[in-house]
């Protein structure tokens, strides 16, 4: 966790993506819209049948295949559908940051909607390296 608020310290509210589209307070938003889902504050629409809730394939993703660049995004987390739910960088940092805190409490998080039901130890394995993809992204 140290690591990653040293990453994030890094990140500014003009930093340039080295890909995709989204700006730093975009991203910011996108990235506690996972935190939302894992504390069930965002609704979710139901869970999609895939292959990633496989026990093996479900390890794979979290700890070996790493994330493509230009990977689609939920629409309940794509940032550019949901321009009027973001704030300022800095509102929106102090709200990543707040609910990280929320996550790292909680003593049981809710099933995600493709991995499905998971313990908060995969969850925190999730939510570590989509943090890692997203400020890779922004070159932090």
């Amino acid at each position: 966790m140290l690591q990653i608020l040293e990453r994030l310290n890094k990140l500014q509210p003009t930093s340039p993506p080295l890909w995709g589209t989204m700006t730093p307070a975009e991203m910011l938003w996108h990235l506690r819209s996972q935190l939302d889902l894992a504390l069930d504050l965002k609704p979710q629409k139901g869970y999609k049948k895939t292959i990633v809730a496989f026990p093996p394939v479900r390890f794979l993703s979290l700890f070996v295949i790493p994330f493509p660049q230009g990977f689609r995004t939920a629409g309940a987390m794509n940032a550019k559908k949901h321009t009027e739910e973001i704030n300022d960088f800095t509102k929106e940092k102090e709200m990543f940051l707040l609910r990280m805190q929320q996550t790292l409490l909680a003593t049981q998080l809710k099933p995600h909607p493709l991995f499905r039901k998971m313990n908060n130890y995969f969850w925190g394995r999730l939510i570590w390296k989509h943090t890692d993809y997203h400020l890779r992204q922004f070159g932090c």
